[in-house]
């Protein structure tokens, strides 16, 4: 696929951060260890914001698309946590703790996110999925209890169409509108119930290029 230029960003200031905190996908995955709290139900609609989203539990996906759908979920899950912390006063880093596997390359954009200063308003970034590029394989997690669909790479993309960003300054920024291509590592832990998310890194290069072979958005 020819390389072409793009405007698509999820927010300057996540899409930067993404760019420090992005590498490969952990080679092996049952090296994790599974240390975040046993989850609970998620907050309904109506429940305080500064309240941390927990994913609800439930029994492993019995075959690879619905291991793609229920990763999906929690890619958006991740999103509007995020776009809650950038947007309420008061939420670090620990508000999406129960989201992400402890200790995580994910866990580094998150602070970096959290400490920016940076301010959003409007609504989360919105993900898509490429089931079609969507990779599904098995996971053991740091008790020895595995998952065959558990460790899911979902290709696909961000939109920020909705997304406005504020400097710490409270400055509006111009951001670009649009999508961009991306891959998500998200782990199934058997032992919880729970799909965490592990890391993400941008198909898009320094200079806007999109990766090659990367979704199109």
């Amino acid at each position: 696929m020819k390389t072409t230029k793009t405007t698509a960003t999820i927010t300057l200031l996540v899409a930067a951060a993404i760019a420090m905190a992005a590498c490969t996908p952990n080679e092996d995955p049952n090296a994790w260890q599974t240390a975040t709290p046993s989850p609970t139900s998620s907050p309904t609609p109506t429940a305080n914001p500064t309240t941390p989203p927990t994913p609800t539990a439930g029994e492993q996906a019995t075959s690879e698309s619905e291991a793609v759908d229920q990763a999906t979920q929690a890619v958006q899950r991740y999103y509007d946590a995020t776009f809650t912390m950038m947007s309420t006063a008061g939420l670090g880093a620990d508000y999406l703790t129960g989201l992400i596997v402890p200790g995580a390359p994910i866990e580094q954009l998150v602070q970096l996110n959290a400490k920016s200063g940076y301010r959003l308003e409007g609504a989360p970034t919105k993900w898509s999925t490429n089931a079609a590029m969507s990779t599904v394989g098995p996971i053991k997690d740091g008790t020895g209890a595995s998952a065959q669909y558990g460790n899911v790479d979902v290709y696909g993309c961000s939109s920020n169409a909705d997304t406005e960003t504020f400097d710490p300054q409270g400055t509006h920024l111009d951001t670009p509108k649009g999508s961009s291509p991306g891959v998500f590592s998200v782990y199934f832990s058997p032992s919880q119930g729970a799909w965490l998310i592990y890391n993400f890194k941008t198909l898009v290069n320094r200079d806007g290029t999109v990766v090659e072979g990367a979704p199109q958005c």
